[in-house]
């Protein structure tokens, strides 16, 4: 763990409301496996004093970088990913779902990818539904 992700995880744990939101946004702004990981921690922790701004900045983090999120080696924090994405209606995550659902992952894993990818609607992704149910 980095030198600087270690003080904003020691910022989580503040009293202080503000620092725990800025040490969220701060989290949320990292682009890397092991950020993405923390907020997913701490946004599924119910004794976490933030727990819903984590919730948001694990959202924010896995549209920032969805890429991260769906390789993550936890299939909880892919489930989650995934769901968030489909929730937002996040188009630019198409093309990754798309490898989600093509990949060896999981059938939950790839079954939640075209769920997500229906939700989203878009019309660029009826072909890719449709490649994969002929699989």
């Amino acid at each position: 763990m980095t030198r600087r992700l270690t003080r904003i995880e020691a910022d989580l744990t503040s009293e202080d409301a503000d620092v725990v939101a800025k040490a969220l946004d701060r989290l949320a702004s990292l682009h890397h496996a092991e950020a993405v990981e923390l907020l997913f921690q701490t946004s599924c922790d119910d004794t976490f004093s933030a727990k819903t701004l984590a919730e948001d900045a694990f959202a924010k983090s896995v549209s920032a970088n969805p890429k991260i999120a769906l390789w993550h080696t936890s299939s909880e924090l892919r489930k989650l990913a995934i769901k968030q994405l489909s929730h937002a209606k996040f188009a630019e995550a198409v093309p990754e779902l798309a490898k989600v659902l093509h990949s060896k992952m999981s059938l939950d894993i790839r079954c939640l990818s075209a769920e997500a990818l229906g939700t989203i609607g878009l019309i660029s992704c009826v072909p890719i539904l449709v490649e994969a149910r002929q699989d």
